[in-house]
């Protein structure tokens, strides 16, 4: 997986970070074989700093878009519209 952070927001002891994720799919998981495509989604991570350390994280990623690709179905309009 290659991570490229595309926007950083900190408050207080908090950082977001929004990003996307480029990977491909050579393992069999989530009930599908592997099909070595080439996928690429966004995710976004907020976690909290205490003492120049994460002290704690939460990650949201765009498992339906990923899921998606990797069925090669096809994808709302509104999603194509926020990616694209």
């Amino acid at each position: 997986m290659h991570i490229t952070p595309l926007d950083a927001i900190a408050e207080g002891d908090l950082v977001c970070l929004r990003s996307r994720c480029g990977m491909r799919h050579v393992g069999d998981g989530l009930g599908m074989p592997a099909t070595n495509k080439r996928l690429e989604i966004t995710s976004m991570s907020i976690v909290r700093v205490a003492n120049g350390k994460i002290a704690a994280g939460w990650q949201n990623w765009d498992m339906l878009g990923l899921m998606q690709r990797i069925n090669a179905g096809p994808m709302a309009a509104t999603y194509l519209a926020a990616v694209g």
